[in-house]
């Protein structure tokens, strides 16, 4: 099973003023845990399965792959795609897409 996770910043005029993407201050990180159950919230941020690393980019990709497929597929098991904000400076938005070698839920 392999999976993309893709985060985009949408670019939006705040006071009148324009985000330039080459001065973004932003840093955004999506990491990947286990869920017991559907609507789960991570209230620990200990033990993700996948770590990823705080970029300011404008789209920033996560890559999930070599779990366990008989798990995660036939078991039904739950993945918690986490989104992090380091030193949050203002509101953020932002378009997620998933593209994955199997059928999946959101």
């Amino acid at each position: 099973m392999i999976c993309w996770v893709a985060l985009t910043k949408l670019l939006i005029k705040q006071n009148n003023v324009e985000e330039d993407p080459e001065q973004a201050s932003d840093y955004l990180a999506m990491h990947v845990f286990n869920c017991s159950t559907p609507g789960e919230k991570v209230l620990s941020a200990s033990k993700p399965l996948i770590k990823s690393v705080y970029m300011s980019e404008q789209t920033v990709l996560l890559k999930i792959q070599g779990l366990d497929k008989a798990a995660y597929l036939d078991q039904g098991h739950l993945l918690n795609i986490c989104l992090d904000q380091t030193e949050r400076k203002r509101d953020l938005f932002y378009k997620l897409e998933i593209y994955s070698s199997h059928d999946f839920t959101s």
